[in-house]
């Protein structure tokens, strides 16, 4: 096919002959001004007037005297009341002062113009606009041409942009639509600069009568400017619904980007550009309904300078006829040069009358530009009745002018879908002339005739020159063949795992392969020596183990840092960490990780937290993934109670009356803490059996850390004590004694019998209201239990004589009875071990003081303590 004959529509003599054209016929607005604006200031830059109001903004706005000014905003301003009809400035007369916005907001623009020059400011001319943030809507509705309106300004001549944000969308329902942008219309030749200019407005542009053209995320159309850092997200939805007769006329959609429209001689730093792009070209009354120049950042740029951009979010297009140059970065582009930029698109190309032309995963159509350090990872998907022609990876098409293109370091991923497709390739669709030097695809291919893995078709009579090999994935693109043609000397197709590796790139050659000469300048993983001239990395960490060029990452993607939160009172470690200490390590995504955690001295260990949670051992592992993180909490070690708890009968008190009086026991403990220091005990006692939670009392010691205290239990009722002991690391422990019993036998239960000459005697004074008294020599009394504890209740006065006592026929021990009068008084008490015991009391016959009362027994049959779970 002739060169000629492919240029098709694109050349910029013929796409943009009519944006060149000044502006439509319609009059330009009259402005109406006001007497005066009531602002301080002088309107110098020394002393600017200070815009504190909407009604200042507005008075602004209407008064063409102040245009030439300084303004200096002090305050969020809200406009309200009736609509805007223009901006500040018209096509007659320019804004040429300055305009700080302060960072504040202008909230509640609602423009509603039926001329062209429109946004917040309509024409700019030498002006300088800085740190303005404005949001509102503008809507146009007329039959006639409506051109350069702009969220911020509709034109912008030799003026500077810096630090602005518009939140404004734009609605159009024109005749004919040309520049139409979230930040500026257009910029004419006198070269403009807008630096950090944002916006996320949605612009909705249908055309009535004619075409659409020029329109941008941020620029419309832009003649010799600079655009350093735009950003623009949102959705660009353009729509023609003209009625063109049924002839060869045509209603054309073209030069829409997600940051500028058309450019020429335009310089365009580090853009990013999120947007979703809709054409829909529904011309009715059989004429063509026609689509061109679509792209991610830009429609179509000539003699541009692109570095740093990065496109994501979707493009569709749908026409009534053909699509020609549609792309991931670019739709199209004429003597451009484009470096270190991605698109990660998912494009959508439908004609519903003939062709979908030249359609790309970065750039649909290359004209004599260049493309170096750039990639593309698109899902490109084409339909129409005469199906696809030139679709590639990631160029549609390239071809020379008098100078040749080229393309140098460069890959792309993703997928085409051309059902009908020719000239369909997993790099590029169609070549004319020009160099291409170290890339290579996986793009996964799909099309009719003419389709190659690498390319679709090169042209034989202007061929393009391989300069250094360059590679097709043969099971990713699903395609043996470089291109549909023939082979092509310098392109490789090879295996998924031969892709992977590093010497295929640096050395070339390869088991089963042909040998081939790479001379690709690719380090193993990211970070090449200071001195490296390296282009390339490649790990099998990231982009699928394919390589990837060094400045799409701004960190290491080969290995990813391991966090791990440092521990309290415990350590951990493994795969490179050493925590408290060395807490971050660099782990190969996919790489095993290893941890042990280790509790300090009087502790232990608790839980794992982050990638190890729900791990119940002291190691854990895992699949390192980027993000991972990893910790571990250790309590410290309960107390421990190393003085057993007791309860012991209390000698020396008296008891109290009753059938079954309360007994006075003595409680006593001891504990230790692993790690800090015992500072309280708490005590309670139930004294009804089973111990219900409200039934328990509190027992009040005499301070937080006494490890003794006296209390009383019931006769013969089940009763219960816990103890609660608490570190200074706020760690407890708690035991608590199974329900068990004391009892009161008085004297004269048949548990107790009598030998020798023994008395009776009646009183209140006595426990349970009688006792026992002998004078004899050798009488003796004898009481056997169950338990481990007994004590004797008997009374004391001056003549009272002695005992006595012997456990089991062991132990036997003289208690002397005398002493101040007293009854009930628990003069003697015995601990053994459990089981049955016998208790003998013999009188001894004392000279001068024979008697001895027996008033009762008291016993006790514990059960062993319970330890209780501390509380975590």
């Amino acid at each position: 096919m002739p060169i000629a004959a492919r240029l098709r529509s694109l050349l910029p003599a013929v796409v943009m002959a009519a944006l060149l054209l000044p502006a439509a016929s319609a009059p330009a607005e009259a402005v109406v001004e006001p007497a005066g604006c009531a602002m301080s200031g002088a309107g110098t830059a020394e002393s600017p007037f200070l815009v504190a109001t909407g009604d200042d903004l507005a008075c602004i706005d209407g008064n063409v005297s102040y245009w030439g000014s300084h303004f200096a905003q002090t305050a969020d301003v809200y406009l309200s009341g009736a609509a805007w009809t223009h901006g500040i400035g018209t096509e007659a007369t320019a804004f040429t002062g300055a305009y700080d916005g302060g960072d504040f907001t202008i909230n509640g623009l609602a423009l509603e113009p039926v001329t062209s020059y429109q946004g917040l400011f309509g024409n700019v001319a030498n002006a300088a606009i800085s740190n303005v943030r404005v949001n509102g809507t503008i809507v146009i509705d007329s039959p006639d041409q409506v051109q350069w309106v702009g969220g911020l300004a509709g034109w912008a001549a030799a003026s500077t942009l810096t630090d602005v944000r518009s939140s404004v969308s734009i609605t159009a329902r024109v005749g004919y639509a040309a520049g139409y942008a979230g930040i500026a219309g257009g910029l004419d030749w006198n070269s403009s600069t807008l630096t950090d200019a944002w916006t996320n407005g949605d612009l909705d542009v249908t055309v009535k009568e004619g075409n659409a053209e020029c329109i941008g995320g941020v620029v419309g159309c832009g003649y010799a400017g600079t655009l350093v850092r735009p950003t623009a997200s949102g959705v660009i939805n353009v729509t023609i619904s003209a009625g063109v007769p049924a002839t060869s006329a045509q209603a054309q959609a073209m030069s829409v980007g997600g940051i500028l429209g058309f450019g020429q001689g335009m310089t365009i730093t580090d853009a990013s550009a999120t947007v979703d792009i809709t054409v829909n070209n529904t011309t009715t009354g059989g004429g063509r309904g026609t689509a061109s120049a679509i792209g991610g950042i830009a429609g179509y740029p000539t003699q541009t300078t692109i570095s740093g951009a990065v496109a994501s979010g979707t493009i569709d297009a749908t026409t009534t006829d053909w699509i020609d140059g549609i792309g991931g970065l670019l739709g199209a582009e004429t003597e451009t040069a484009v470096t270190e930029s991605h698109a990660g698109v998912t494009i959508t190309a439908t004609s519903g009358g003939s062709h979908v032309w030249n359609a790309g995963g970065l750039v649909g159509i290359m004209y004599a530009g260049s493309l170096a350090r750039v990639s593309s990872d698109t899902t490109l998907t084409t339909s129409g009745p005469d199906g696809a022609t030139s679709v590639g990876g990631l160029v549609g098409d390239m071809f020379s002018n008098s100078t040749p293109p080229s393309i140098t370091d460069a890959y792309a991923r993703g997928s085409i879908s051309a059902p009908g497709g020719t000239e369909v390739g997993g790099f590029i669709g169609y070549t004319v002339g020009g160099t291409i030097s170290r890339a290579y695809t996986t793009v996964s291919v799909s099309g009719a005739t003419i389709v190659g893995g690498f390319a679709g078709d090169m042209n034989s009579d202007l061929p393009t020159t391989i300069t250094a090999s360059s590679f097709f994935d043969t099971q990713a693109t699903g395609l043996a063949d470089d291109t549909a043609t023939g082979e092509i000397v310098g392109i490789v197709g090879t295996d998924t795992a031969t892709m992977r590796q590093r010497a295929t790139y640096a050395t070339g050659g390869g088991e089963g392969l042909a040998a081939w000469t790479s001379a690709w300048a690719i380090t193993a993983g990211w970070a090449a020596a200071a001195d490296s001239t390296d282009t390339w990395g490649i790990c099998a960490a990231y982009n699928d183990g394919y390589p990837f060029l060094l400045w799409e990452v701004p960190a290491d993607p080969c290995f990813v840092t391991l966090a791990v939160d440092a521990p309290s009172n415990g350590t951990i470690t493994g795969t490179g960490i050493d925590c408290p200490g060395t807490c971050e390590a660099q782990v190969a995504p996919g790489a095993q990780v290893e941890l042990t955690a280790t509790a300090d001295s009087g502790y232990q260990f608790d839980a794992w937290t982050g990638q190890c949670a729900g791990e119940i051992s002291t190691t854990c592992s895992f699949v390192m993934e980027p993000g991972a993180t990893a910790g571990a909490t250790f309590l410290p070690i309960a107390p421990s109670f190393t003085t057993q708890p007791r309860v012991l009968f209390r000698t020396g008190v008296i008891l109290p009356t009753g059938i079954a009086p309360a007994i006075p026991v003595a409680l006593s403990w001891g504990a230790t803490a692993a790690a800090g220091t015992i500072t309280k005990y708490e005590v309670w006692r139930c004294s009804a059996a089973p111990c219900a939670d409200g039934s328990w009392v509190a027992v009040t010691l005499a301070s937080a850390t006494a490890t003794s205290v006296n209390s009383t239990v019931p006769s013969a009722r089940k009763f219960s004590f816990r103890i609660k002991a608490t570190a200074s690391t706020g760690a407890w422990t708690m035991i608590e004694w199974p329900p068990t019993a004391a009892r009161v036998v008085q004297q004269s239960n048949t548990a107790v019998k009598y030998a020798g000459t023994w008395t009776s005697v009646t009183g209140a004074g006595y426990s349970g209201g009688s006792l026992k008294w002998s004078k004899a020599a050798r009488a003796t009394a004898t009481f056997t239990f169950t338990g481990t504890q007994v004590a004797l209740v008997t009374s004391k006065a001056a003549l009272r004589g002695k005992v006595v006592i012997s456990v089991d026929g062991k132990s036997a021990v003289t208690v002397d009875l005398r002493g101040a009068t007293a009854n009930r008084v628990v003069a003697w008490r015995w601990t053994g071990s459990y089981g049955l015991h016998k208790v003998v009391v013999r009188v001894l016959g004392t000279a001068g003081r024979p008697r001895v009362d027996l008033d009762a027994f008291l016993s006790y049959n514990p059960g062993p303590p319970l330890p209780v779970a501390p509380d975590k």
